[in-house]
């Protein structure tokens, strides 16, 4: 394994990772251990991680997607005829809009009918601001990455995403682990939820509520330890503004105050990722601190209060945190 400085000169996959994908991958992981942000959260280390993180997934590895899926798809731009195909894809519909996905990119898919959906996605992402290079560089990671957007030849509204390839949808794995009858790794319940709160307060910041946090609309990199949010952004709009909608998800946890005014409030962003840590930590009967914090009502629209409470519960529950690989992450449909 290389030593500080040697990553420091490293410049191509080469130069830190072995030709074997599956060395390469044990590898990665050894310097997770040493660099990664949740094990090491000084200035030297995240220099390093930058650098082995980069070259890493920058090198085109292994799809996690089933490789026996065969089918492609075919979009065209109604204007200029050009377009694109997305081969070995999932989907699924996330209730007003198909999503295609491959290990490379996401695909979103409108009906005309919810073409303001469409166009809101475009201006919600499109508006983020960020205080700083050290905001930006945080958070622009857990956002989507737009390459392209236009109105199809059959009169269909798409935006195309890119992703790396150990970037897979939540929902896909959750449905997994029930099918092969198992528990959601609690220890990765834990960072995920902690990541969401972290995105919230992103959120707050920007004067936004996403009406839109479900197990569907979240994707995570089970290698980096990141969330990202893909969709949703349909449903965002700014704080006290009249709500677009949501999905049936968030719709059941609705606060009693947003339901009879149909504004967007933070409530509905905190109760939908309270939603999703009871999904997430089910079956998980024993623990304690975590389900009591779950299970309780929220008394602020502030997500920093939540998210404090949170990581009282997750100290107490697990202790200090650390990096845990999440081996065998199934996913299938």
């Amino acid at each position: 394994m290389k030593n500080a400085s040697e990553i420091r000169k490293a410049k191509k996959y080469a130069d830190l990772f072995s030709n074997d994908d599956a060395v390469a991958k044990k590898e990665f992981r050894y310097y997770c251990k040493l660099y990664h942000p949740d094990v090491d959260d000084s200035a030297e280390a995240a220099e390093l991680f930058a650098i082995i993180h980069e070259l890493y997934t920058n090198k085109v590895i292994k799809s996690t997607l089933n490789s026996s899926i065969k089918d492609t798809i075919v979009f065209r731009n109604k204007d200029t005829g050009k377009g694109f195909e997305l081969k070995n894809y999932f989907k699924f519909n996330n209730g007003i809009a198909m999503i295609y996905h491959t290990a490379t990119k996401v695909a979103i898919v409108y009906d005309k009918t919810y073409r303001k959906f469409y166009d809101n996605y475009l201006k919600m992402v499109k508006s983020l601001k960020y205080a700083d290079l050290s905001m930006e560089k945080e958070f622009k990671r857990y956002f989507p990455k737009l390459v392209t957007n236009f109105e199809t030849e059959d009169g269909q509204f798409l935006i195309l995403l890119d992703k790396t390839s150990e970037v897979l949808n939540l929902g896909v794995i959750v449905k997994s682990y029930e099918n092969r009858g198992e528990k959601f790794p609690e220890r990765h319940a834990a960072w995920i939820l902690n990541r969401l709160y972290n995105i919230e307060c992103y959120l707050n910041y920007n004067n936004l509520v996403s009406n839109g946090i479900s197990i569907d609309n979240i994707w995570v990199s089970p290698e980096m330890h990141t969330v990202l949010l893909f969709n949703g952004w349909e449903y965002t709009t700014e704080k006290d503004a009249g709500m677009l909608g949501c999905p049936k998800e968030v719709y059941k946890v609705l606060p009693v105050k947003v339901k009879g005014t149909k504004q967007s409030n933070t409530l509905t962003d905190l109760e939908s990722i309270k939603n999703t840590g009871r999904k997430l930590f089910k079956g998980h009967d024993k623990l304690e601190y975590v389900n009591k914090f779950l299970n309780s009502g929220i008394d602020s629209d502030e997500p920093l209060n939540e998210w404090d409470k949170y990581g009282e519960a997750i100290n107490k529950q697990f202790g200090k945190r650390t990096f845990i690989i999440w081996d065998d992450v199934p996913y299938n449909t």
